[in-house]
């Protein structure tokens, strides 16, 4: 069963001047996340506060000053020890800057990147992305900041991506090729109501085999896949400003309490808080 966090405090900042790009400030005294994947990158700094971090089946440690970079699909979650708090700045990064600086780093024919080191002790790549965080979070931005900006992540993603990335280019077999068709056909229609009859026909597989294939290549269920799907869909269209009831109803949740519940057990927070900033 999940459970609200404790003392929690959340803005994001997303920049019109980068898009793709969205900076979380979180403060938390105590469980706020469950397991869940984005998308997207993600590369955040601890600023203070130690934490159990669930990846993928392990279990890793965090203090201040850690960069914790996490890969689009990983399965995760980061929670304060007990009674502790937390504050960390998180970036959510769209796959497309890691395809073009990859390309330009490495040339275009590079092939998909990983990060491959999920906590680092590097104070100068922790310096690297709080600079980029400070000049993302600013309210009036000029001509000159959009430069600045751009070179701040460009930079930060190139030295990380140089120095702890790795090329991870996608397997071809049946197997995975049948648990694509699966996440093809969920991702085509994340509000939908797709029944397990429906995924093992697109895997042409059969449904207990279908279940096991789908949660080795990705780390959750179907269903859970599909709702984190959902709750991907939903911050979309709060940041296009969509009310959260007709949110609720298009991301195929059962009402706007039930919305808001998942909502703020996979974000850490509501979509009131998603939307305002």
């Amino acid at each position: 069963m999940a459970r609200n966090p404790l003392h929690s405090h959340v803005v994001f900042r997303r920049d019109p001047d980068l898009p793709g790009f969205e900076v979380r400030y979180s403060r938390y005294g105590g469980y706020a996340f469950r397991k869940h994947t984005h998308a997207a990158y993600c590369v955040g700094v601890v600023e203070s506060g130690e934490s159990a971090f669930y990846l993928d089946g392990r279990v890793l440690r965090t203090k201040p000053g850690d960069v914790v970079c996490i890969n689009p699909g990983e399965v995760h979650a980061c929670n304060p020890d007990p009674g502790s708090a937390m504050i960390y700045r998180m970036a959510y990064i769209s796959p497309l800057w890691i395809t073009r600086v990859g390309a330009e780093l490495f040339g275009p024919e590079a092939g998909a990147f990983r990060f491959a080191c999920p906590v680092l002790e590097d104070r100068d790549m922790a310096g690297a992305f709080e600079a980029l965080f400070a000049a993302a979070a600013r309210r009036e931005p000029t001509a000159a900041d959009v430069l600045e900006k751009e070179s701040l992540l460009v930079s930060a993603l190139g030295a990380l991506m140089s120095r702890f990335s790795e090329v991870s280019p996608p397997g071809d077999t049946g197997e995975n090729q049948a648990a694509k068709a699966v996440r093809d056909l969920l991702d085509a229609d994340p509000a939908g109501g797709h029944s397990l009859e429906d995924l093992a026909r697109a895997s042409g597989r059969g449904r207990f085999h279908t279940l096991r294939l789908f949660r080795e290549a990705y780390g959750l269920p179907p269903h859970a896949y599909r709702t984190q799907l959902r709750v991907e869909l939903a911050k979309t269209l709060l940041a296009r400003g969509a009310s959260i009831a007709d949110t609720a109803q298009e991301t195929g949740f059962v009402d706007q309490s039930h919305f808001t519940r998942v909502f703020r057990e996979h974000t850490g927070a509501t979509p009131n808080q998603y939307q305002t900033g």
